[in-house]
């Protein structure tokens, strides 16, 4: 069983790739948690939004493996508090199934594309920039883990 992310973005930001790494250095490897950035679509003035999508996804779905479940983060997704979302990493972790959550590109994914997702994440009801919900998520996932393991980071 094993959690990755795939984001498509630019080269990350230093600071964002800073505080990624610090909660990845933070978790266990028993943990297993990756994440995978996929290069956006080069586009021109003339590129349609459509265009960009299929190709983007076209990429993303190249890096999913078969059998794992999709989790599409989306501001129309379900939406967990930290202790809500906990019990579901545990949910995931029984079933033994590999979950990806992913991070489509600036334009997103189109609504077939949307259907293909086994579920949809919402961070919070706030737009999110990209790179902030990387971390965000990743910051929920060793948040997750350290309430599960009764480790003394998550406080109420």
């Amino acid at each position: 069983m094993h959690f990755s992310l795939l984001y498509v973005s630019e080269k990350p930001n230093k600071w964002v790739e800073d505080a990624c790494q610090s909660y990845l250095k933070r978790m266990p490897a028993s943990f297993g948690y990756t994440q995978t950035r996929l290069t956006p679509v080069k586009r021109t003035k003339n590129t349609h939004v459509e265009t960009v999508r299929e190709q983007e996804w076209q990429l993303i779905r190249e890096k999913i493996p078969k059998q794992a479940l999709l989790i599409l983060l989306d501001e129309r997704g379900r939406q967990y508090s930290s202790e809500n979302f906990s019990q579901q990493i545990d949910r995931w972790q029984h079933n033994g199934q590999d979950v990806v959550f992913l991070i489509a590109g600036a334009d997103g994914v189109n609504a077939e594309h949307r259907k293909q997702a086994n579920a949809l994440l919402a961070l919070s009801q706030l737009t999110l920039p990209h790179e902030m919900a990387r971390l965000f998520l990743t910051e929920q996932l060793y948040r997750g883990w350290s309430i599960l393991n009764n480790y003394p980071y998550h406080r109420i």
